[in-house]
């Protein structure tokens, strides 16, 4: 399948932004991932990528101690930000895990970093 994100190696990958921004406006993933148009980030992008790495430093200094709070709470385990490939047919879907054990025996997925908290 020829989809428009190709790895490294040149093989086409769906990930959750991919599917996300599909599902939200089929204009905006025609812009910028067939068009190209470079996505610079917005509010939440940035807030997810703050809470993902105090999550995975443990340091909650640059939040509000209600959100220091809410965040200290999150579970973390042996393991933060690992990479999954599912393979299908001539592509592949791409995502992260947010936490696991090394065994794998337990999975979570951290909502704060994506969804709207209400405080």
């Amino acid at each position: 399948m020829n989809l428009p994100r190709k790895d490294e190696d040149g093989k086409s990958y769906l990930s959750n932004s991919q599917i996300t921004l599909w599902k939200r406006s089929r204009a905006d993933y025609r812009k910028q991932y067939i068009e190209g148009e470079r996505f610079e980030g917005n509010k939440f992008t940035e807030f997810g990528e703050k809470v993902g790495g105090a999550l995975e430093k443990n340091d909650f200094r640059a939040f509000s101690k209600t959100e220091q709070r809410i965040l200290g709470a999150a579970v973390r385990l042996d393991v933060f930000e690992r990479e999954i490939k599912i393979k299908y047919d001539g592509f592949y879907v791409k995502g992260f895990i947010d936490t696991m054990a090394s065994d794998f025996s337990r999975i979570i997925e951290i909502p704060l970093k994506t969804e709207k908290i209400k405080i």
